[in-house]
């Protein structure tokens, strides 16, 4: 995360950076911290790879609001919909893209 951190420090707009702060802090329970980092990511153009990223994440998020670990400005419902929506974009730039194939599998079958 102190690599992460730095690279922004030095490049903002890093999106390799991003993605690894995020998952990160999603990992260590930051999960403010990591809606805030996929919210950038989003807001810069993500590219397919971090669409696929972000919707692990927001998939993450997701679960934890609604078990209660996390309490965030949005809810599960709404988590889970832009999960569905990132990963949906990551496999409409790339139909090969198993990973968000298999997450978006994943998500509609938690319902």
């Amino acid at each position: 995360m102190q690599l992460a951190n730095q690279a922004l420090q030095a490049e903002p707009a890093n999106e390799s950076a991003l993605r690894a702060l995020a998952q990160a802090q999603l990992a260590r329970g930051a999960y403010g911290e990591a809606l805030a980092a996929v919210d950038k990511l989003a807001a810069q153009g993500a590219s397919a790879a971090a669409s696929a990223d972000s919707a692990a994440i927001l998939a993450g998020l997701a679960r934890a609001a609604a078990s209660g670990r996390a309490t965030l400005s949005v809810d599960a419902a709404t988590l889970k919909r832009r999960a569905k929506e990132a990963y949906e974009r990551a496999i409409a730039a790339d139909s090969e893209d198993r990973r968000s194939r298999d997450g978006l599998t994943r998500l509609d079958g938690s319902q």
